[in-house]
């Protein structure tokens, strides 16, 4: 299982409500989380990728766009993680592998228990 980062909450209900507050369906939510776990899934496997290449830029770009979709969905946490993978990747320190799958596997559990 997961151990869940200390410094910020895995995941932002106030966010969640506010958008919840704004849907006219009820499948709103359901299907936001859904394009939420598509995007991220893949993302991940983008970022694996360029990993494995040592493509810095790429790796970079990539955290920056996930980062927004978390932010957007209130996982504070993972956007923190990929906050820090983007300016690990401008700098010269070298970038390391995280368990980066496995918070977002807790994010998405916690955005169905959510739900």
């Amino acid at each position: 299982m997961p151990r869940e980062p200390d410094s910020v909450e895995v995941l932002n209900s106030q966010i969640l409500s506010h958008l919840k507050s704004f849907a006219r369906s009820e499948s709103f939510l359901p299907r936001l989380i859904s394009t939420f776990e598509e995007h991220g899934r893949s993302s991940l496997s983008e970022m694996e990728e360029a990993f494995a290449s040592g493509d810095r830029e790429a790796l970079g770009r990539i955290a920056h766009r996930f980062k927004g979709s978390c932010l957007n969905i209130g996982a504070g946490a993972l956007a923190e993680r990929l906050r820090d993978l983007e300016e690990a990747c401008r700098g010269s320190e070298p970038v390391v592998s995280s368990d980066m799958r496995e918070l977002f596997a807790l994010t998405c559990k916690k955005l169905h228990d959510f739900s």
